[in-house]
């Protein structure tokens, strides 16, 4: 059997590429913070439209079956809705010590 060389027979092409893209961006003192903020902006982003599309719609199809009362009137009251814009928080405390070359203050909890 003739053995295939290319991208997909290497499991870890992206392992060994990570160096020569990744490193050299990161490591710049403009770059490396500006890409960090950019990351994290994106993954709180994509933290946001998925609660508020995907949690919050399972919640209110949820919140219709039952039969109390309470639960609809939270949903009414978009109770539900102001607390999925917290859901970013924890990502962005955890991750923006995690951003090297930001000035000091900006990491401290």
């Amino acid at each position: 059997m003739a053995e295939t060389t290319g991208a997909r027979s290497d499991p870890n092409l992206a392992q060994k590429l990570t160096p020569y893209f990744a490193e050299p961006w990161f490591a710049d003192p403009f770059w490396g913070p500006l890409l960090g903020v950019a990351l994290l902006v994106l993954g709180v982003t994509l933290l946001h439209l998925l609660t508020q599309r995907l949690i919050l719609r399972a919640l209110d199809k949820l919140f219709k079956h039952t039969g109390s009362w309470w639960d609809n009137a939270l949903v009414d009251h978009g109770v539900f809705r102001r607390l999925a814009w917290l859901t970013p928080w924890p990502l962005i405390l955890a991750d923006v010590s995690m951003i090297s070359g930001l000035g000091d203050g900006w990491a401290d909890a």
